[in-house]
């Protein structure tokens, strides 16, 4: 097909693309590329969804719903937009399906007609760093080596002892004693393990 021809023909591809996609008007969701303990959603509707004096008020019930439920709450921004926040951690390793109410409803009474389904993905539970005081370690071991570790959530130093140990090269093991790290000095999310 020459370049002539080619032309024409996928102006007529985009315009009818556009026109289908017209027809049901989406509503569309902004959040941050990486999930945090704290992300909120926000979505924006194509038409006015509350009356004027409802914006800046928390919804009864959320629009939109979380596959796997989520707990939350929803602040209407605009008439056409708004914010959920999650009144829960977002669960690691999870991937979250968000939907509208089905039962929704415009400002003037009409039932929503538009497109809305969006997929999210929490990051796993991982190893973010880690640190040991190397002092006196350029010829040998510390006699008690201390390493901090922080994770990407919260650690039980009790449930995560039965994981950690130190091991010699022939083998041997010794458990690692773990303590949460003391809040007034770093992370609750660190553990430190000690011989």
């Amino acid at each position: 097909m020459k370049l002539r021809t080619l032309l024409p023909a996928l102006a007529a591809f985009a315009f009818t693309t556009f026109a289908a996609a017209a027809d049901k008007p989406a509503v569309t969701m902004h959040c941050e590329r990486q999930l945090e303990p704290t992300s909120t959603f926000e979505l924006r509707f194509p038409d006015a969804m509350v009356a004027p004096d409802q914006v800046g008020q928390t919804a009864d019930a959320p629009p939109v719903l979380f596959h796997p439920a989520l707990k939350g709450h929803f602040v209407w921004l605009s008439q056409r937009s708004g914010t959920f926040t999650p009144d829960e951690p977002l669960a690691l390793s999870t991937t979250y399906i968000l939907t509208l109410e089905p039962a929704m409803t415009k400002a003037d009474g009409k039932a929503l007609d538009a497109d809305f389904r969006e997929t999210v993905k929490t990051p796993p539970f991982q190893l973010l760093g880690w640190n040991v005081n190397r002092a006196g370690w350029e010829k040998d071991v510390a006699a008690e080596p201390k390493l901090s570790l922080l994770f990407n959530a919260s650690v039980d130093a009790a449930a995560a002892a039965r994981f950690c140990k130190f091991v010699s090269k022939s083998g041997d093991e010794i458990a690692a004693r773990v303590e949460n790290a003391d809040a007034a000095v770093g992370s609750a999310d660190a553990a430190t393990a000690r011989r």
